[in-house]
């Protein structure tokens, strides 16, 4: 609503920077949480790697699967394992619940991103995601650094039962090499408005077109059922692309190709492994460096049984879904996954 994103955008900073975890460059007394690492100087690297790996067990016990189902239905004052943020702004009452803090705060200092979050965070504007179908809202920061989607209650849940595989993940990306163009996700966030304090969850994610001038973007699945955009719409699809492929094809370099396959490979193989499916490969296309920008996104959802009777009937012969061109858009995980990884390396040549 309007009154939320009023809120969130002027809120009193010194006081939510403290409840995230980051200190400002004139705080006497940073908090516990950012001070965490700054105490082994030593091996900061070390450290960072060592929550995102050890601590992820204690982060589910606290707000992961066996809890996140209550946790809904719980007001946010009995949260007590997360940070609460109280905030007044005239007649609107505001709290801020932050999930899995120093995990995410571990992230975003190895990413380099964490001085300028919450800084980044004090001024968003609301942003038309243009191109997908979904109606949620998204926002985007005033310095275009991050994106802040809303979450669905059924995506609060599904992140929280993977929560500790994506760290683990994220972890090994960061500290062991392992190629993966998953847009990272650098915060999760309950905001709770009015007396009764009716709840909005959000995350926070990286905007992988940061600073850059894009010509084309384009969201990609694998697949050419219903996956045509208007040639005015900012955001195009599979069939735009491969009709673009006609004359003006996405060529790369050997090392690029490789790489990207098999981080397509290991992203697709990690979100299967976790019942996750439909999710999108976005492309930029750089006008100014001639270059492609990549990474997956929507990958917060899970493979349901409302999904999978679509699947059935999207597939019978009443429907002729099976014999129309580009097979079922809605398939298991593992199809998902398989489909996924041939049609992305078709679409990128050597």
């Amino acid at each position: 609503s309007k009154r939320y994103y009023q809120a969130f955008e002027n809120a009193n900073l010194p006081r939510i920077r403290e409840g995230l975890g980051v200190a400002s460059a004139g705080d006497e007394h940073p908090s516990e949480v950012t001070s965490f690492a700054t105490q082994h100087d030593s091996d900061v690297a070390q450290t960072i790697e060592d929550i995102l790996r050890a601590s992820t067990q204690r982060s589910f016990k606290l707000g992961g699967a066996s809890s996140f189902g209550s946790l809904a239905r719980t007001s946010c004052a009995r949260l007590t394992p997360f940070p609460l943020i109280d905030v007044e702004l005239g007649d609107i009452s505001a709290r801020c619940t932050v999930f899995w803090v120093e995990q995410f705060e571990a992230l975003r200092r190895q990413c380099g991103c964490d001085k300028q979050f919450v800084e980044s965070l004090s001024r968003c504007f609301k942003w038309d995601a243009a191109g997908g179908k979904s109606k949620v809202d998204f926002m985007k920061t005033l310095d275009d650094r991050f994106i802040v989607k809303q979450l669905s209650r059924p995506e609060m849940e599904v992140f929280a039962r993977f929560a500790p595989a994506y760290f683990q993940y994220m972890a090994d990306a960061l500290f062991q090499g392992k190629p993966t163009v998953l847009a990272k996700v650098f915060g999760i966030y309950r905001i709770s408005l009015g007396k009764e304090y009716r709840n909005v969850d959000f995350l926070v994610m990286e905007n992988l077109f940061y600073g850059r001038q894009l010509k084309q973007i384009f969201d990609l699945k694998g697949s050419t059922r219903n996956r045509r955009a208007d040639e005015n719409n900012p955001v195009l699809l599979d069939e735009n692309l491969l009709e673009v492929s006609l004359k003006s094809p996405f060529y790369v370099r050997e090392e690029s190709k490789q790489f990207i396959k098999q981080a397509i490979f290991n992203d697709s193989q990690f979100l299967s492994d976790l019942n996750v499916m439909d999710y999108s490969l976005v492309v930029g296309v750089d006008a100014v460096k001639s270059e492609l920008l990549v990474g997956i996104v929507d990958y917060i959802r899970t493979y349901t049984w409302d999904k999978r009777i679509e699947s059935w009937v999207k597939e019978t012969t009443f429907l002729g879904g099976a014999s129309k061109a580009g097979g079922p858009t809605v398939i298991t995980p593992k199809q998902y996954k398989l489909r996924f990884r041939e049609a992305i390396d078709g679409y990128l040549l050597l």
